[in-house]
């Protein structure tokens, strides 16, 4: 990404964590596909509604297109903590127009270890199918009778939106539980394929997954290395899962054009003083500006 009129901006408490914003200059990613369009393109969590603000700028969304997993959905769907991509456009430095606003949920599947609150009690971690997902009782937001920060269980069936980052671990933004865990009960999981039999099974981590005749696959053959987005189904022992759909697990892409980005993630590499990669965008911001003045200090 050249960065040329870009700013970053520390997003509120969560240390390695910024609010990137591009204005104009040819932005590139690391990954295919595409999200399509010219105008803006902002990718943050929803902290409030009027429509909708993301990034601390106020959407109108109520002639947006709305998609929440690939399935079409209404803005009276979107919630507090969904972390969105929003195509549209900008009005004036506060407030635009949505013409499409996607969520696609990080996670969804049992959880399985829960771990204490830290010693200042403001952060705690569960795992998810190998993922260590943190919690913050400031900033994340829970939804379910009776179900936060301090009664999450295991064996919970929860649905979770994340800042973009590192594949093995991530930082909550949503977490929604939607029942219990029980055979059949559809689940969501990402990973790196290991030791793949050329038959119906590999790992993703320390879960089985299963394949058969039944299993859509795209974007190439399954080969050890490969990075994944798994959909499927809990087994019985409630620990393993029928894949039902196995696709490449990319970033989603830039267009090509833009009057504008924004982007809220987590620097995952530091590859200079001003280079960096962030949500598996590589910035070059060798003329941004900083606030604070350095990228030492941003990520501070």
């Amino acid at each position: 990404m050249n960065a040329k009129g870009a700013r970053l901006l520390l997003a509120a408490a969560t240390a390695g964590t910024v609010l990137l914003s591009c204005n104009g200059g040819d932005l590139g990613d690391e990954s295919g596909g595409g999200i399509g369009g010219s105008g803006i393109v902002a990718q943050g969590t929803i902290t409030d509604f009027g429509s909708i603000f993301v990034n601390g700028v106020e959407y109108e969304t109520s002639m947006a297109e709305v998609e929440i997993d690939e399935r079409r959905a209404s803005e009276g769907d979107l919630r507090l903590g969904m972390y969105v991509t929003v195509r549209g456009r900008r009005t004036d430095d506060t407030t635009g127009v949505a013409d499409g606003v996607v969520v696609d949920h990080t996670l969804r599947g049992p959880v399985g270890t829960v771990e204490a609150p830290s010693a200042n009690g403001k952060t705690r971690t569960v795992d998810i199918f190998g993922t260590t997902v943190t919690l913050r009782r400031k900033d994340t937001v829970f939804e379910g009778e009776g179900f936060g920060f301090d009664t999450i269980a295991m064996g919970d069936q929860v649905r979770v939106s994340a800042l973009p980052g590192s594949r093995t671990g991530l930082r909550a933004t949503r977490v929604e539980k939607i029942g219990d865990a029980l055979e059949g009960t559809e689940v969501k999981l990402t990973g790196e394929v290991e030791g793949w039999d050329g038959i119906g099974l590999f790992l993703l981590g320390r879960t089985e997954v299963y394949v058969d005749a039944a299993t859509e696959i795209s974007g190439g053959p399954l080969v050890d290395g490969r990075f994944v987005e798994v959909e499927g189904l809990l087994r019985a022992d409630l620990v393993s899962v029928l894949a039902t759909e196995i696709e490449p697990d990319d970033d989603e892409a830039l267009p090509e054009e833009l009057d504008d980005f924004e982007i809220e993630g987590v620097v995952t590499a530091i590859e200079g003083p001003r280079e960096f990669v962030i949500s598996g965008v590589r910035v070059d911001a060798t003329d941004a500006k900083f606030k604070p003045r350095t990228l030492a200090e941003t990520l501070a």
